[in-house]
């Protein structure tokens, strides 16, 4: 009996995003026991969740088919990110900051390559693309330095050197700077990639409230 399965695989924690109403599910697919298994067409899914803040009597099971590929427009229930390479796996946990999505994928090599003598250490990549633009969609594909399975990015606040306090001074004083000059980075373990991101409002209060029944 072959050990490698059919259907995708969701073994990661879905990340919930708090960015819109209805909240959305932010969760790739890859069978990460099986890195090298090529046989299963993977992908991201950013899902609208429209039970959030209410208990239905009945919820939807959604296909694949409810779904729109990301950068066809909007969608009632979400959209699917179609990972590109034949093998290709998304093994980590996504990553949100202001709209932004962010998450890694892992890639066996070509099997057509001749790595001799050699283990197969994969491509990894990096997607990143804009919640809040379901006209455009962008999606952005970096290739990453590095082999083997990529960790989540992780995003860096870089420090504003500026005097104010909040990090927007928004003077005409040439020596003065503003948070939009200053953009975030994402750490991939050891690589550091430039992102869109900057330090204006990038962290929020937000306050919830329990509404309990009476007992």
């Amino acid at each position: 009996m072959s050990p490698h399965p059919s259907p995708s695989h969701l073994y990661l924690a879905s990340l919930w995003l708090f960015i819109s109403l209805p909240l959305m599910i932010s969760v790739g697919s890859g069978y990460r026991a099986h890195p090298l298994y090529n046989g299963v067409q993977d992908y991201h899914f950013l899902i609208k969740d429209h039970s959030a803040r209410n208990t239905p009597d009945n919820y939807k099971t959604l296909k694949l088919s409810d779904l729109k590929r990301w950068g066809s427009g909007g969608s009632e229930h979400g959209w699917f990110v179609k990972l590109q390479a034949t093998g290709e796996k998304a093994l980590s946990p996504s990553t949100t900051l202001k709209g932004y999505v962010a998450f890694t994928t892992f890639a066996p090599n070509d099997p057509a390559e001749n790595i001799a003598c050699d283990f197969d250490t994969g491509d990894a990549r990096l997607y990143t693309l804009y919640i809040h633009e379901e006209d455009e969609q962008d999606l952005n594909i970096t290739e990453l330095d590095q082999p083997t399975i990529p960790p989540s990015p992780v995003v860096v606040l870089r420090s504003n050197p500026a005097s104010n306090p909040d990090g927007n001074n928004g003077g005409d004083d040439p020596g003065e700077t503003n948070c939009e000059s200053f953009s975030s980075m994402m750490l991939i373990g050891p690589e550091a990639i430039g992102s869109d991101v900057n330090r204006c409002d990038q962290i929020q209060r937000t306050y919830w409230l329990e509404n309990r029944g009476q007992r």
